[in-house]
């Protein structure tokens, strides 16, 4: 049963890993800073971002839409924006999501590959299995600001 739930939420998550660049427009409440702290503080979430990046950068799958793109740059802002989602006062610097995502000709298969290559990240960094869940709902809504096709 558990299978079925992750690849559920796998499917939905690839929108969830591009949706980490959405995810700025889907703030938590700043009162509740639970998953931010499961996720292992600042350096949780810098770690994850790294490893996110990583991810996606030997997908083949996706890895040529990060040809031309500055490495620490990206996860820096991945990091950002993984920090706002999770609801305590971070701040994101860089573009809009839709904005920073309109001429990437990205698909839901693209999106899907982002989202499983944040699943792999999160199960690297040791994230409970509930908190991988709660960060995926949150970043899902940022497939509608980056799948352009």
């Amino acid at each position: 049963m558990k299978t079925n739930i992750v690849y559920s939420v796998r499917r939905v998550s690839l929108a969830a890993a591009v949706s980490l660049l959405a995810i700025a427009s889907t703030p938590a409440s700043a009162a509740d800073d639970s998953l931010f702290l499961e996720l292992g503080g600042l350096q949780g979430v810098t770690k994850l971002a790294q490893y996110h990046v990583q991810s996606m950068l030997a997908d083949s799958r996706i890895s040529a839409k990060f040809v031309h793109t500055n490495v620490e740059h990206l996860q820096q802002m991945t990091a950002d924006l993984l920090c706002v989602v999770t609801g305590v006062p971070c701040e994101y610097k860089g573009r809009a999501l839709a904005e920073a995502h309109q001429n990437l000709d990205l698909h839901n298969s693209d999106f899907n590959a982002v989202t499983e290559d944040l699943i792999g990240a999160m199960n690297k960094a040791g994230i409970p299995f509930r908190a991988q869940n709660r960060l995926l709902a949150r970043v899902a809504p940022a497939q509608h600001d980056v799948v352009t096709k």
